[in-house]
């Protein structure tokens, strides 16, 4: 059985580690030349137990290479929750849609 994933990725880093990564958002920082979040998506994807991965994020994931395997970046909300309820929505709404 195949399960969707919502992987939160607006986590920020201090201003010294920010310098240090080469970037302010967690889940951007570069580990063997993959992002955290490259890894992440492909691991769910490879498990062969994840059907859809909402991504979601600040402004800079919308367009950004490491989202590329994801099904949908959403812009983050206002808190950690939030951010897992708006994943929920989108999931729901896309399968209503499919649903018909």
């Amino acid at each position: 059985m195949q399960r969707d994933a919502i992987l939160p990725a607006g986590g920020r880093l201090d201003p010294a580690t920010a310098q240090a990564a080469g970037c302010e958002i967690k889940a951007l920082i570069q580990l063997g030349g993959e992002t955290i979040l490259e890894r992440t998506i492909r691991a769910l994807r490879e498990s062969g137990r994840v059907r859809r991965i909402v991504v979601i994020g600040p402004a800079e994931l919308q367009d950004h290479p490491a989202c590329a395997d994801a099904d949908a970046v959403l812009p983050e909300a206002a808190t950690g929750p939030d951010n897992i309820f708006l994943g929920v929505e989108h999931l729901a709404a896309q399968a209503d849609a499919i649903d018909g």
